[in-house]
């Protein structure tokens, strides 16, 4: 079931060979002051990237006819095992694990010099990529800042097992998307008449179902209020976010981003999601957790879907991760 359109990105055969990943509560008592404190509650899944004195040698320079930066460093370069170079740090959001960042990119092979793959650096073509809590990746990324350019050193043993030519991979972040987890903010109290939220310590939302008639109108619950910026959905924005829906009548799910181990994203102009979703994630803030009880007028109607009977009322848990232009 298309309920939900998700987009992936593979960095060739650089993350395939390193980290072999496809490019997916602690909750406090008062508001601070700015959206970065939604992380400070988050586990460090990802521990601390390990520096070292040969990735201490890269650099990045500007280029004359291209917005991609120009890689320098010793030709030959390599290393024991992935070695972290924070270049310019950024002041957004620590990466902590079990979550989305988005990135620019320009890989080079070390032994050569040679770019071998690299984004536009313009806005245009922002890449994704999960970083599973225990990887290669997380670990080589933790605690790097959102808007960071780091560098990565990746050593021929790993870059090139199995190959005649031996090299190392030199590959160039700039960090400009860090994604929430979970729901992060404060907790709000349930409607009478509606279902029972329960959420386990990773975040992952379980229901308790009400009895009574389903609701006729749509009805937007906040269960957890974050504290980033709200989602607006006229203004061409990408939503992240981490969901799993039930039939009311039927207390059957049907869908979830949880069982399936990676948010998704989606774009709130494309008309992949159905009205009711739409409406209400409209003008909610990132870090919330919203249960959305939407009616058939407003999700599925007369259609009849796997697991969905015709002209049922649906239920969406949704924790909002973060927004992009």
């Amino acid at each position: 079931m298309n309920t939900f359109r998700e987009s992936s990105f593979t960095l060739r055969k650089l993350l395939a060979a390193v980290f072999a990943v496809v490019i997916a509560t602690s909750l406090t008592a008062c508001a601070p002051h700015t959206a970065n404190d939604m992380f400070s509650s988050l586990k460090a899944e990802c521990g601390t990237a390990k520096e070292g004195k040969n990735v201490a040698q890269v650099t990045t320079s500007k280029s004359a006819t291209s917005k991609v930066p120009t890689l320098n460093f010793p030709i030959g370069i390599d290393s024991k095992s992935i070695e972290t170079k924070v270049i310019t740090a950024g002041t957004g959001p620590k990466i902590t694990g079990g979550q989305f960042i988005s990135f620019e990119f320009a890989q080079a092979a070390g032994a050569t010099g040679k770019v071998s793959g690299n984004s536009k650096f313009d806005g245009t073509d922002t890449q994704s990529q999960f970083l599973d809590a225990g990887s290669n990746l997380c670990k080589a990324f933790g605690g790097v800042r959102e808007g960071s350019r780091v560098a990565l050193l990746i050593p021929s043993s790993i870059m090139s097992a199995g190959e005649k030519v031996q090299s190392s991979g030199v590959i160039v972040f700039d960090i400009k998307k860090v994604f929430l987890p979970h729901a992060v903010g404060d907790e709000k109290n349930n409607e009478n008449g509606l279902p029972t939220v329960i959420r386990a310590t990773n975040g992952q939302p379980t229901l308790q179902f009400a009895t009574g008639s389903a609701p006729t109108e749509l009805k937007t619950v906040t269960l957890v209020k974050g504290w980033g910026e709200k989602v607006a959905a006229d203004r061409g924005q990408k939503v992240m976010i981490h969901y799993a829906g039930w039939v009311w009548n039927t207390h059957v799910k049907f869908d979830s981003s949880w069982d399936n181990k990676r948010p998704v994203q989606f774009d709130l102009a494309t008309g992949s999601l159905i009205d009711g979703m739409i409406k209400g994630l409209d003008g909610q803030t990132v870090g919330s957790q919203v249960m959305l009880v939407i009616p058939p007028s407003l999700g599925y109607k007369q259609q009849e879907l796997q697991n969905i009977p015709a002209n049922s009322t649906l239920i969406f848990v949704v924790d909002i991760l973060g927004v992009t232009k």
